[in-house]
């Protein structure tokens, strides 16, 4: 869940300080990002947290991207994205080395993807889509997203809505290595927001977000740990084949004269697995040249477990672990000990580095460079780093 807010946060951190539009000038953009997860649980079991003290979750993840736009007409642009993950993971050496129980030491594992977009410019409204496909070691993926964009009141006032769906084919492997066959899991995703200038200096977004999932939605190869009496017995992951989500909030963007942002911003959560989660966070920016500013950011993130996670310690018979017990069934209680589904709270802090306004030859550009490290009350701390090149043509 975190990393992928990680992943996707300096995708939009780019988009915000480079001011884009839906129709910018034809421009192409490279930008990649590494992620560095830890686990302060070295020894498996003394760390005292909410994460999995039995598994090391260790991470490294590098994602490149390169984004092309091209304005097909003075009301029409096309966009490629072409990104892939590279993941260097401990959590993935169940795949290779399925009877393993402490997976030491890291694999690999890659995923390629793309999306192909449209967006035109029509007297009612902004109209924007796309498609995209994404493979990896035991899932590809396809996806189709629709919307638009309609300003009112003198363009003071502006109304977004948004629908994804994506179609997911797993191959399931089980963390014993099994292949017992596929899986399908859909989503869908509604996006509303609406963006309202205050002041001639102050502007507030609102957004709601409402998220449906249906299939297998547990990891596969995840283990999950349940004590009878003193010994932990190694059992799969079951999680319920649904799941419903909502997110709203807002952010309130102040700008001053001296070329200084201060964004406050307010997230609510919760679902219907019973996570509950809060995010509140500032950031400010500042241009310290015509062409350079710097920015400064912290994250406050905290959840609640949910109603299936399993802590350690919490006792099971005998007859309720054998009758779970056999690799690839996915039957029985639903139970986790994924960390992200565990009760935690984060802080993160960020800092920016941009030029803007840059001349490449006879074309104008911008260079952003991003560095994030998030603690986690559980130990999974983390740290990002993000570069980006964007030139128009």
């Amino acid at each position: 869940m975190l990393l992928k807010h990680a992943l996707s946060s300096a995708v939009v951190l780019v988009c915000v300080l480079s001011g884009s539009t839906v129709f910018a000038e034809d421009s192409i953009e490279f930008r990649t990002t590494y992620y560095n997860q830890g686990d302060s649980d070295s020894s498996y079991g003394t760390r005292k947290g909410d994460g999995n003290t039995d598994v090391d979750e260790t991470a490294t993840i590098i994602e490149p991207i390169v984004i092309i736009k091209y304005d097909v007409t003075a009301r029409t642009n096309v966009s490629l994205q072409i990104d892939a993950d590279f993941i260097s993971s401990a959590s993935v050496e169940r795949l290779s080395n399925p009877p393993v129980t402490n997976q030491g030491g890291a694999t690999g594992d890659n995923r390629i993807g793309g999306k192909v977009g449209v967006s035109h410019k029509f007297e009612f409204a902004d109209v924007r889509g796309s498609v995209g496909f994404s493979k990896e070691y035991e899932y590809s993926s396809i996806s189709l997203a629709g919307g638009f964009s309609k300003e009112f009141f003198d363009r003071q006032s502006t109304l977004s809505v948004d629908l994804s769906v994506y179609v997911d084919q797993i191959d399931v492997i089980t963390r014993t290595g099994l292949e017992p066959g596929g899986e399908d899991r859909t989503s869908i995703n509604i996006d509303f927001g609406w963006s309202q200038i205050l002041t001639e200096n102050s502007q507030l977004d609102l957004s709601l977000s409402v998220s449906f999932m249906d299939g297998f939605l547990q990891t596969a190869y995840n283990r999950v740990y349940l004590d009878v009496g003193t010994v932990g017995v190694e059992v799969d992951e079951v999680v319920p084949d649904s799941r419903v989500r909502l997110a709203f909030g807002g952010v309130y963007k102040h700008f001053f004269d001296t070329g200084t942002s201060i964004h406050f911003g307010q997230r609510f959560y919760f679902d219907d697995w019973g996570v509950l989660a809060n995010t509140t966070f500032i950031e400010g920016y500042q241009y310290i040249t015509e062409q350079f500013y710097v920015g400064l950011r912290y994250r406050f993130y905290y959840q609640t477990e949910a109603d299936f996670y399993e802590d350690r310690g919490n006792q099971f018979s005998l007859a309720q672990v054998q009758a779970v017990a056999q690799p690839g069934a996915y039957t029985g209680f639903e139970r986790t000990n994924d960390p992200d589904l565990s009760s935690f709270l984060s802080h993160t802090v960020g800092l920016t580095f941009g030029l803007a306004n840059l001349e490449f030859g006879k074309n104008k550009g911008e260079i952003t460079t991003s560095i994030d490290y998030m603690v986690r009350d559980d130990g999974l701390n983390a740290f990002w780093f993000s570069f980006g090149i964007k030139s128009d043509f």
